[in-house]
């Protein structure tokens, strides 16, 4: 029998078709299992031998095995250990006859998805135990992967971040002349290193937040907007002439939202705004609160962005307008933002001309 994938005619609900490979030395009961699966969302293969499955797995991938233990050339526990070895993680489902019920339970405890008695399983409950079997892979593989993704971020915060806050420790201490009384210049110069060093501080902050966005970590809960509203305002444009201006409510109802992705993401565009206003222009932040919605618009009145940048400026890493100017940052503020914004349910829009300037909402 030619053990080729075949499809079957119904798009799988998973957005896409379970590949199941079956080894089964019993033609009728091999056939009657295709024809079952391939009426569904499932893509089949059958074997009758180990060699035959071992050979096949050694060109083809798969979701699920279900493998019958007793073959021509392998009988018992030995067949499972055999095709565990090969299928490189692949669910195996232990689908045998009821005197294989030792070797089966077996099989389980040595990693082995489920054990299922052929006459004793019904259409059905085969299909849910294949599903099962492809679903509890895939959700351990995501584990997997946020599990690297926080120890590359636990990594990158401790060997990153504690040397740069502790120059800015030690820039701090010798600006306030701890150490000893200091020129003009030298002023000048550590207060230009200690910039440099928050820079590259708010980068590892940000680089660390993109990777835990990738993994949609975010935590949601009632979250008070006014606050982070103001408390990011206050920190921006502290000292600066003409202050930003609030036009809101002093009070916004709470939201489901996770605090510290939209702290990033307000200070980042309160931050773009102020750094691109017009001079003597004030950056509003407009707050509306329609029925159990929140709409907020940070608006700027500086140059508005160019037709051809407007395309990319969204875009993770984003550096400036291709073959034409190049900017020396990193290009993932506006990234950042748009993302938040998205996983909260509304991505960020925005409009810029001449004369209105550029608002950015969300």
């Amino acid at each position: 029998m030619n053990p080729v994938l075949r499809k079957s005619e119904k798009e799988s609900p998973l957005g896409r078709r379970i590949r199941v490979l079956m080894v089964e030395d019993d033609l009728n009961y091999q056939t009657f299992i295709r024809y079952l699966l391939q009426k569904r969302e499932f893509e089949f293969a059958g074997v009758r031998s180990l060699e035959a499955c071992l050979s096949f797995l050694e060109s083809e991938v798969v979701d699920v095995i279900t493998v019958d233990l007793n073959l021509p050339d392998s009988r018992g526990f030995e067949t499972f250990t055999k095709i565990a070895a090969a299928a490189r993680g692949t669910p195996i489902l232990i689908l045998t006859g009821m005197h294989e019920e030792n070797n089966g339970l077996l099989a389980v405890s040595h990693g082995a998805q489920d054990f299922l008695v052929k006459d004793m399983i019904t259409d059905d409950a085969l299909i849910r135990v294949i599903k099962y079997a492809f679903e509890r892979k895939r959700f351990e593989e995501s584990n997997a992967r946020l599990a690297t993704i926080q120890d590359f971020t636990t990594t990158l915060t401790h060997d990153m971040r504690m040397p740069l806050i502790s120059m800015n420790s030690a820039f701090a201490a010798l600006l306030n002349e701890q150490f000893g009384s200091l020129t003009t210049q030298q002023m000048e110069i550590l207060k230009t290193l200690q910039d440099s060093a928050q820079d590259q501080l708010t980068l590892v902050q940000r680089l660390v937040f993109l990777y835990q966005l990738s993994a949609e970590t975010l935590v949601f809960a009632p979250t008070d907007l006014h606050n982070i509203l103001k408390n990011c305002i206050s920190k921006i444009f502290e000292g600066k002439i003409p202050q930003a201006l609030y036009l809101g409510p002093e009070y916004i109802p709470p939201v489901m939202a996770d605090h510290e992705s939209l702290l990033l993401m307000f200070t980042h565009l309160l931050e773009n705004s102020e750094k691109f206003r017009a001079k003597d222009s004030a950056v509003t932040i407009k707050v509306e609160v329609i029925n159990s919605r929140v709409k907020i618009q940070i608006h700027n009145f500086g140059p508005p962005i160019p037709e051809e940048a407007r395309e990319y400026i969204m875009g993770n890493l984003w550096h400036g307008i291709p073959g034409k100017k190049y900017v020396p940052r990193t290009g993932i503020g506006l990234y950042l933002s748009n993302r938040v914004a998205t996983l909260h349910g509304y991505p960020l829009s925005y409009s810029s001309s001449l004369a209105n300037g550029s608002p950015f909402t969300v």
